[in-house]
């Protein structure tokens, strides 16, 4: 092959080369997809949950009131520096996306109630178990669903939460079926004579359930939409399974009656 072959060749190969490169960098890159974060969401709130404890620690180790406003606020600020970017983050798994902002929610709703409130009284106590109630109940929630795990020395801390959310969770569980139970029963009204009225349902627990005690409360309503009285039903026992008749007695000829659940207890 001459000389001047050889750089013929040479420089055509070149040629291919730089075409070859230039044809890669002009085609677009592969669309990755939206960055979710549903596999980082529970290392991220892991780390958040052994934050807060962290802190806790420290200023008991410290000798600090744990309990005052301004100490309770920074153990709760510590949990949510870190988790509170996952409120903009995207998630593909929506439900998952809900459970994690409602979590950020409860950190920022206990900001804002020491923020208003006295630590001391009987209103701020209510409203942070309530907050607490439905923090650990989110917690729960994710351990058994979304496999939410901490560190060994964070163990004993996070099994006391989930099982107070485990309870809150049941015993929400409870409430929405006794009042669903007695919110779909129809009540009939049957007349007595002398002025007297009889209001009626047959009403069967379909639940999973074992009601003990179960009051009724029926208001009753005249023609114009007005409660004019109450009249009230009641068993002593209504087990999963089990049909009753509830029956109450008012003088009252109601045009409308609206049945409330006015007590009930659970059969151990």
């Amino acid at each position: 092959m001459t000389e001047k072959a050889a750089r013929t060749i040479t420089a055509a190969a070149l040629c291919l080369s730089l075409a070859w490169s230039l044809s890669s960098c002009s085609r677009p890159s592969q669309d990755e997809g939206p960055d979710y974060a549903d596999d980082e969401a529970m290392a991220i709130i892991a780390d958040g949950f052994e934050r807060r404890a962290d802190t806790i620690d420290a200023m008991e180790r410290s000798g600090e009131d744990t309990q005052s406003n301004a100490n309770l606020k920074a153990i709760v600020q510590s949990e949510l520096d870190v988790i509170e970017g996952l409120a903009s983050r995207r998630f593909e798994d929506t439900t998952l996306q809900e459970h994690v902002i409602a979590y950020i929610n409860t950190l920022n709703e206990s900001i804002d109630l020491l923020d208003t409130a006295s630590t001391g009284g009987t209103t701020f106590i209510e409203q942070w178990n309530g907050i607490r109630d439905e923090r650990s109940t989110l917690l729960d929630t994710f351990v058994d669903d979304y496999g939410l795990a901490v560190e060994d020395r964070y163990q004993a801390d996070l099994d006391e939460l989930t099982a107070n959310g485990a309870e809150v969770a049941e015993q929400n569980r409870v409430e929405e079926t006794i009042n669903q139970l007695v919110s779909d029963a129809t009540f009939e009204k049957h007349d007595e004579g002398y002025g007297g009225f009889t209001y009626t349902a047959t009403i069967q627990n379909g639940s999973d359930i074992d009601f003990g005690n179960v009051g009724i409360v029926l208001a009753l309503y005249d023609e114009q939409n007005i409660k004019v009285s109450e009249a009230y039903a009641s068993t002593s026992s209504w087990p999963a399974g089990e049909t009753i008749r509830f029956e109450a007695f008012d003088t009252v000829d109601a045009a409308s009656i609206k049945a409330g659940v006015s007590y009930y207890d659970v059969q151990d």
